[in-house]
């Protein structure tokens, strides 16, 4: 379901369809919740499902309708620019940094790390970014203090989703934020498709780096050392030298 009506649905050359915004998207904007049919863990069968299964918790997951419209028809990056955060129970998707306009909305699908079953492996990625992994596993590291996260969120807020009838549609929330603050567990990466955003200090702090590809959306550029920030990911700096 999507919490936003500037969002078009299209389709894409080589990930089938995409969702794309209409207009500039602000940093911490609440994009949508992950709404679909209330489903055992058991029942879970990617080969008739596909990607649309989204946790829930431990006794129950959500089944997006591929057939209708929601941010479960969001693909995936390895340099996305949306995040997820849970809302009692329920899981939404945020921008995590400014989204522009005609920019397609992309998020990690953070799939655990790959194992014998998956061999041949259908998870390969096809985002095409500077620094895509090649597929959408994330590494036992990263999924374990991802999961932590999500986890967390939902001890945290009290949990709507309890309640929930297997077979029956998630209901939606009665109302919702409308921006989330800064995750620092989310990486964020500037669109490297725009014009980068010259920074006028020598040696800028991670933080004034992240908030100012947040807020812009944007890469920086350090004239003086002649380096490019693509982003902030687990504390450290991606950044690349130019000519």
């Amino acid at each position: 379901m999507f919490l936003i009506s500037t969002v078009k649905i299209k389709k894409t050359p080589k990930k089938g369809r995409g969702v794309f915004a209409t207009a500039n998207i602000k940093a911490g904007r609440v994009i949508g919740d992950y709404i679909g049919k209330i489903i055992r863990p058991e029942e879970e069968n990617e080969k008739e499902q596909g990607l649309y299964v989204m946790w829930g918790n431990d006794e129950m997951s959500i089944l997006g309708n591929p057939k209708e419209r929601g941010i479960h028809l969001i693909n995936h990056s390895c340099m996305p620019n949306c995040g997820m955060y849970i809302v009692k129970g329920h899981t939404i998707f945020f921008a995590l940094r400014k989204i522009h306009k005609g920019e397609e909305f992309t998020i990690s699908y953070c799939l655990e790390p790959k194992d014998k079953e998956c061999d041949p492996c259908a998870h390969k990625c096809g985002c095409e970014t500077m620094f895509c992994k090649g597929t959408m596993h994330e590494t036992k590291k990263a999924e374990r203090a991802y999961s932590a996260y999500l986890q967390k969120l939902k001890n945290k807020n009290k949990n709507n989703i309890e309640h929930a009838k297997y077979n029956e549609k998630l209901k939606p929330l009665v109302s919702y934020p409308k921006f989330i603050p800064d995750q620092p567990i989310h990486p964020v990466f500037g669109n490297t498709e725009k014009q980068r955003l010259n920074l006028k200090s020598k040696n800028p702090s991670l933080k004034n780096m992240r908030e100012q590809i947040r807020k812009t959306g944007r890469t920086l550029y350090l004239p003086l050392k002649k380096t490019e920030i693509i982003g902030i990911k687990n504390g450290q700096i991606i950044k690349r030298k130019t000519v």
